[in-house]
């Protein structure tokens, strides 16, 4: 049976909310080739107005013409301008991976496991959720469950999921 088959019947039962929590929290972090393309175009303009600033400066040094001076006031304005595009585009990508743990969290809370390896996963959704939220200190006070979970038989739940999650959170 195909594996997509396979999560569409079973997207109402606790592996396939499993399933969609997982999805979700791989987004976390994504973005667009377009958007990167941007970003990086943004970080080149900004290194070479800056280039370009240092070369002003020295010639100011020998003679202090207004077109230099112009052309600083102008390169300044551009790394202005891109680093506001920087700064709202981060803003944008914290804003939409705030919407997708929301999503992961209530897919993850919708999923009502009655076998001890997806109760198990469920909860290292959480962990993993609660990474994402509040970083180490929220995975160092969930140490001695995670290291339960660890050690617990594979065909348990056990220690293929605990090491699986903790590759995708590193």
């Amino acid at each position: 049976m195909n594996y997509q088959i396979f999560t569409n019947e079973k997207e109402d039962e606790a592996i396939g909310k499993l399933h969609a929590t997982n999805v979700k929290l791989n987004e976390i972090g994504t973005t667009s080739n377009s958007l990167q393309a941007n970003i990086i175009s943004a970080r080149q303009v900004i290194k070479m107005a800056s280039d370009s600033i240092k070369y002003i400066d020295s010639l100011l040094l020998i003679n202090s013409t207004t077109n230099l001076l112009i052309q600083k006031e102008n390169l300044i304005g551009k790394i202005t301008e891109q680093r506001e595009f920087l700064s709202n585009t981060g803003y944008q990508i914290k804003s939409n991976d705030f919407n997708i743990l929301l999503i992961a969290t209530n897919e993850n809370n919708a999923a009502n496991p009655s076998q001890l390896p997806d109760a198990n996963e469920k909860f290292m959704n959480e962990i993993t959720i609660g990474y994402k939220q509040f970083g180490l200190p929220f995975l160092i006070s969930n140490y001695e469950t995670i290291l339960q979970i660890a050690i617990q038989c594979p065909y348990s739940g056990g220690r293929v999921l605990a090491l699986h999650v903790r590759s995708s959170i590193c």
